[in-house]
């Protein structure tokens, strides 16, 4: 079927779509869309469409009409596969059969001026660029999870929708790996910028000149051309209700988080202490007024902030301390990743607002306002494994073991109970279970997140006590310490074994932004910087909010109140899956079909490799060893029961009973 671009492929209730690495717009015009719409069934010889991502969300549309059900389209796959594509797609169907048929106001190229479909259509640029980044697997990895929650009315035009986002990668803004790039929006910058925008950001044309991007080596991806990009990311902007003048100071900030990395500091002798660093003159000097000015801040303040810590004494004196180069570092990079993250988290919910506001306007054209259902569309990172894996692959793979956990559930538990309701034996086909592997990581109180927390909570612990309590305490057989390093661990995930450094895994659990950083930020004078602080400061609330909730929980201990990313990583993952258990699920498994993401190459042990661990040919064997044609009495009476012959006393009719 590849060999013949026909990419698409069924496997019982789940459709296989194989990455093309072509473009295939011959497959998405209006002739395919009529195809797959709920009025149009006509397709193969038998009349049934061919399996298509259009059928899947056609399927999904007429059920959440016809039901008013809520439904949710589950695209997997590993990195490269076609993820997001796969998504854009669907959103491109469900936009063209179930649009608003009407823009949200006068059509003046103004915000207003966009139907709400448009902008759902509109925001991937966005999120593209500011959380899309090319590793060494796809020029274009999401480097968040997304959940897209589309409304619908009554008469299945959309109303409105809603992004939830998932564990942005943060240390990629400070440090991508060798051969990779950071984040898009940085590289757009620097090659789309106006002559305005590099006078007064101070934006360069060589990525190079900051550290930060410096630091892979990587500037360009094949293909892709970042001026132009950069043009498309103002035009979704605009799109959602952000003007040209908020643009600016979007890119203001983005220069301003590469500028930080630019700050380098010296130890030296200060007064009379040993221990003490300060701003290196010269390049490091013009870094941090550059970044200062850019935030709307202090240059002293700022430094002050980046090579001190104010501590508070148990009496309420308070000193300041002042810290060797390495801490300064760090303190720098975390400003860096909070800033970014807070700005990220802003444009998410800007996005939304805007699809709020569209929908109101759009009800007072006369469209109804009355919510039926929603469809919901998840993108999330698919498993990773690398030659050095850290804490962000942990939970990814943590991710995908859960939405495994809950395939499996679905498609298999589900099916096999209903088998067993109706006393029909299946041959005793079994599938793989990964309870075990979400024990390890998740169980307390000795799973891998919960001791990481625990050794967060202890002031003088280290990743190397860390390691230490895993190899002691961690009595799991999908979990193996490295005798040969005692920094190396290995979990047997249901896509195979991957082995982790526990390296730096305390300082990205804490994700900490020390308050002196964070106030001035709270100091700035630009309305940009001080909408990202409230962002920050909401988000600590939040984190507040919850630890108070959860103190009655019997495993807390004392100490361990304290949030972190793992802790809030599964209360959004427990969260996510409760959403998607409230849906009829869709699923959509994508696959890699080679290594190199070129067209044309099918390597065949790679992509068995992918339906196994997605779990595709367990609903093959499911469907083999059952009956995968089903009826509901009363449906089957319906459709056969014109071959009965007529019963006695019943001349003409069909005997149904």
């Amino acid at each position: 079927r590849y060999e013949t671009d026909a990419i698409y492929t069924s496997a019982g209730n789940v459709l296989i779509a194989v990455n093309p690495f072509k473009p295939m717009d011959a497959m998405y015009g209006e002739e395919q869309r009529a195809m797959y719409s709920v009025r149009h069934r006509g397709g193969s010889d038998d009349g049934t469409p061919p399996p298509h991502v259009f059928a899947v969300a056609a399927r999904a549309y007429a059920e959440m009409t016809s039901k008013g059900k809520d439904q949710a389209l589950i695209v997997g796959g590993e990195s490269g596969a076609g993820k997001t594509e796969t998504t854009k797609i669907a959103m491109r169907y469900l936009a063209g059969v179930a649009g608003t048929g009407r823009a949200a106001g006068s059509g003046d190229g103004s915000r207003t001026g966009v139907g709400v479909e448009e902008r759902i259509l509109r925001v991937n640029p966005i999120l593209e660029s500011f959380g899309n980044a090319k590793t060494g697997r796809n020029d274009n990895s999401s480097r968040f999870g997304k959940l897209i929650d589309i409304d619908f009315n009554v008469d299945g035009a959309m109303l409105g929708a809603r992004i939830r986002t998932y564990l942005l990668e943060k240390s990629r803004v400070v440090a991508p790996t060798d051969g990779e790039r950071s984040y898009h929006v940085f590289y757009r910058l620097c090659a789309g910028a106006t002559t305005d925008e590099r006078a007064e950001l101070s934006v360069p044309r060589d990525p190079l000149e900051f550290e930060y991007l410096a630091k892979s080596g990587v500037v360009d991806v094949d293909g892709v051309d970042d001026e132009r990009e950069c043009d498309v990311l103002r035009d979704a902007l605009h799109a959602v209700g952000i003007d040209a003048l908020a643009q600016r100071e979007i890119f203001r900030v983005v220069a301003a988080v590469l500028w930080l990395g630019n700050v380098e500091f010296v130890d030296r002798e200060l007064d009379g202490e040993d221990d003490a660093c300060s701003v290196a003159p010269g390049e490091g000097t013009k870094a941090a007024s550059t970044a200062a000015r850019l935030l709307g801040v202090r240059a002293d303040a700022l430094c002050d902030a980046l090579c001190t810590r104010v501590m508070k004494l148990p009496g309420g004196e308070r000193v300041t301390a002042k810290l060797r180069a390495e801490r300064a570092e760090e303190g720098r990079d975390a400003l860096a990743k909070a800033i970014y993250s807070a700005l990220f988290d802003w444009l998410v919910a800007r996005i939304n607002a805007s699809f709020a506001d569209g929908g109101i306007n759009a009800g007072k054209n006369g469209g109804d306002r009355t919510k039926r259902a929603s469809i919901s569309i998840l993108d999330i990172y698919g498993f990773e494994f690398f030659e050095h894996n850290s804490f962000e692959q942990l939970c990814i793979n943590y991710a995908n073991e859960r939405l495994q956990a809950q395939f499996n559930r679905h498609l298999f538990k589900l099916e096999k109970e209903e088998y067993e309701r109706e006393g029909i034996d299946v041959g005793g086909v079994t599938f793989e279970d990964n309870q075990l592997c979400l024990d390890l990581i998740e169980q307390k109180p000795v799973g891998v997140l919960s001791l990481l927390d625990e050794q967060c909570a202890f002031p003088k612990a280290t990743d190397k006590t860390f390691a230490g309590k895993l190899a002691s305490e961690v009595k799991n057989p999908r979990f193996s310490a490295d005798k040969r390093d005692a920094m190396r661990f290995t979990v047997s995930h249901y896509a195979g074994d991957v082995a982790y450094d526990a390296g730096g895994w305390l300082d990205k659990n804490k994700d900490e932004l020390h308050p002196d950083l964070a106030a001035v930020v709270g100091d700035s004078d630009r309305s940009m910087t001080q909408a990202l602080f409230a962002v920050m400061r909401k988000a600590d609330d939040d984190a507040k909010t919850e630890r108070q909730n959860s103190l009655n929980s019997r495993f807390k201990k004392a100490g361990k109140g304290k949030d972190t990313v793992a802790k809030r990583f599964k209360t959004q993952l427990a969260s996510l899956v409760a959403r998607l258990d409230e849906c009829s699920p869709h699923f959509i498994r994508c696959v890699k079909p080679n290594a190199a993401l070129v067209p044309g190459e099918f390597d065949h042990s790679l992509v068995l490799s992918q339906l196994r661990c997605c779990g595709v040919l367990e609903v093959v064997r499911i469907a083999k060893a059952g009956f995968p044609t089903r009826f509901a009495r009363h449906e089957f009476a319906e459709r056969f029961g014109f071959l009965l012959p007529p019963g006695d006393g019943h001349e003409g009719r069909h005997d149904r009973s």
